[in-house]
């Protein structure tokens, strides 16, 4: 089973699924699935990360590491 961890408010909460909605009313941390180890081949999850308030923003800051693909991907 593919775990995709999320660390919200200071709560460690694992979710058994890939993808799926997040309440953003306080600050936290989303990780890939089988973080640390390297991204596992074919998943594509789809998370939708909602405020509070309509007049809310949600601010996303990317690790300097963060690569979207391996340098040597063919």
């Amino acid at each position: 089973m593919d775990y995709f961890k999320t660390f919200w408010g200071g709560k460690r909460k694992y979710l058994s699924k890939c993808g799926g909605m997040l309440d953003a009313s306080e600050a936290g941390y989303i990780t890939s699935p089988g973080y640390p180890l390297e991204y596992p081949p074919h998943q594509n999850c789809h998370w939708v990360v909602t405020a509070p308030e309509p007049t809310q923003r949600i601010a996303l800051n990317f690790n300097p590491h963060f690569e979207i693909e391996r340098l040597d991907c063919k």
